[in-house]
């Protein structure tokens, strides 16, 4: 039985880093499609609330801040999927940090 050479091998984790990228892209997605879910469950809840404390606007904008870093984070991820130029491969790592910062300020 013969070895695999190197090009086969070099393929295979080729083909396997694609199936990790994509994903961790699909993870983000639903991570993103759950954030979403949790701003419109908390603004309706908030206008609801007929005496909203300064505690309860905080807490949504916070959630707002939040959404928009996903949002921000997971645009990030797509960009680098596939074989992106440099320049593209860059914007989508600036998008990745600039959204997990949005994310922390929340």
């Amino acid at each position: 039985m013969e070895a695999p050479n190197q090009d086969d091998k070099y393929t295979h984790n080729e083909e396997s880093k694609v199936s990790f990228e994509e994903l961790i892209a699909a993870g983000n997605s639903l991570k993103t499609i759950g954030q979403i879910m949790e701003l419109i469950g908390a603004a309706n809840l908030f206008s609801l609330n007929e005496r909203p404390t300064p505690g309860d606007k905080q807490v949504v904008s916070g959630i707002v801040l939040q959404t928009i870093g996903q949002i921000i984070h997971t645009t990030g991820i797509f960009q680098q999927l596939g074989e992106p130029s440099d320049e593209v491969m860059l914007q989508g790592q600036k998008n990745e940090i600039a959204g997990t910062s949005l994310k922390t300020a929340g």
